[in-house]
């Protein structure tokens, strides 16, 4: 059965735009944190620096808010299709070789 804050909150995101909705438990195993761990090592964080500056409470949800049980995540695709799809289509392009 489907849980109705869930749903409640899903609907709402979807009715403000947002492309998809997700949820998962508020904590990440000890692989996660050795990957975002890895991830700011190698750099791949560019110039988010606060990213690297928190680290050890990204890496640990109840850190951040020990009353968390759920983290909800949204994503709305911020591109401009309409223009995406013309410069692709555009003749000035040189085609790959």
């Amino acid at each position: 059965m489907a849980d109705p804050i869930r749903e409640a909150i899903r609907d709402r995101a979807l009715a403000c735009g947002f492309d998809a909705v997700g949820f998962a438990e508020a904590h990440l195993d000890a692989e996660a944190r050795a990957g975002l761990s890895e991830f700011v090592a190698r750099g791949y964080h560019g110039d988010m620096g606060w990213l690297a500056g928190t680290l050890t409470r990204r890496g640990d949800p109840q850190a951040l808010w020990p009353e968390a049980r759920t983290v909800v995540s949204a994503i709305a695709d911020v591109v401009d299709r309409a223009r995406v799809t013309q410069r692709h289509r555009s003749p000035r392009r040189s085609p790959r070789r």
